[in-house]
């Protein structure tokens, strides 16, 4: 059988291991995420371990499910090459062919996307609020990390109806049936 998410995290990343009490639900909706349509919102604090965890999970799904589709969506570009980047040499490391990789910044959009295949046709898509995710549905999991960035962006009721706007029309609807979406 396929090695449980919080396993493959003691092997491939031992300093996040044992699974801290305060992101065992978000490991479990990862592992509920390869059997089952999952839609989940889970909150954590700054400097939890919640975004590592998020690389980690997009690595084990790339690894254990290299045919389907994932997409990361953050509120900055370089959060999400840098995820991206993370997730694509993590799922090398363990032994997974990559094959096209491209970068790509798109008119009226400041961050940069990063799109990466694995040699069965799945992979990552990463991007940033506001960005493109256009071309391909998401048929494994979409994770949507810290799609506010700060305080001041919380608080603003326009910033957060752009985002909501772009996560409804943009995201959301990239979603195939039975895939699982965390935000």
């Amino acid at each position: 059988g396929i090695e449980p998410f919080s396993s493959f995290v003691q092997r491939v990343q031992p300093k996040y291991y044992p699974v801290p009490p305060h992101l065992q639900p978000l490991y479990d909706l990862i592992d509920r995420s390869r059997h089952e349509q999952v839609r989940a919102l889970v909150s954590e604090p700054p400097r939890h371990g919640k975004s590592e965890t998020i690389r980690l999970g997009l690595t084990y799904r790339t690894i254990y499910d290299p045919a389907v589709q994932n997409a990361y969506a953050t509120y900055g570009g370089d959060l999400s090459k840098e995820t991206g980047l993370a997730v694509r040499e993590m799922a090398r490391n363990q032994g997974i062919t990559i094959g096209r990789t491209s970068e790509a910044s798109v008119k009226g959009f400041t961050g940069m996307m990063l799109d990466f295949k694995t040699s069965m046709g799945g992979g990552l898509k990463s991007t940033s609020v506001g960005g493109a995710i256009t071309g391909r549905g998401v048929t494994g999991l979409l994770i949507v990390d810290d799609p506010l960035k700060g305080n001041e962006a919380a608080r603003s009721l326009a910033e957060k109806n752009r985002v909501w706007n772009w996560l409804r029309r943009d995201i959301l609807s990239r979603l195939e049936g039975g895939s699982s979406c965390i935000i």
